[in-house]
């Protein structure tokens, strides 16, 4: 696994060993995501992630791929790559915490409330590579990919959150070139 990726399942697995709310430990969970998005090795890395947008695959879900799973804790380490102009539906992920690292491109993120059976708009702001998005449970949003491919890394409190198909994929360094 990348050295980032491995330092950033340490760090959450320190936070959910101790006690505190859930607020606060995906609060700072996401905070650990912005170096874990921030790195060169991982930006590089996302360059060659498949699109797993329903845009690219046909397919009638949206796919994650699927980096970690952790054993004792439950938490998800999951990434997106989208397409140009791809927009996920408005969705929520239930009682599931959901942390959003842009990795690549640009995506403006669309949130919403709910007033009886429909979704009313609250708000849109943008991400760049870096920025992270946390997502409590039950907020309506909806990511919107501006301009060229974008990719991000998705953390999830449990895996029981509705949705995407995860998709197993090797966060891996690249293999050192052997001379000969």
């Amino acid at each position: 696994m990348l050295e980032a990726a491995e330092k950033f399942v340490r760090e959450v697995r320190a936070l959910c060993a101790q006690e505190m709310s859930d607020e606060e430990r995906w609060m700072r969970t996401g905070e650990f995501l912005r170096d874990f998005a921030s790195d060169q090795a991982v930006q590089e890395h996302a360059k060659d992630w498949p699109a797993t947008d329903r845009t690219s695959t046909g397919r009638d879900k949206t796919g994650n791929l699927l980096f970690y799973e952790d054993p004792d804790y439950g938490f998800l380490v999951t990434a997106m790559a989208k397409e140009d102009g791809h927009h996920t539906t408005i969705h929520d992920h239930g009682e599931i915490w959901t942390m959003y690292g842009l990795v690549q491109g640009t995506e403006e993120i669309n949130r919403f409330h709910r007033v009886r059976d429909e979704v009313v708009h609250d708000s849109t702001f943008r991400i760049e590579p870096g920025d992270v998005d946390v997502v409590p449970p039950h907020l309506a949003h909806q990511e919107i990919t501006v301009g060229e491919r974008s990719a991000a890394i998705i953390i999830r409190s449990e895996r029981r959150a509705r949705g995407a198909e995860l998709i197993p994929y090797a966060l891996e360094a690249p293999a050192a070139a052997t001379g000969g």
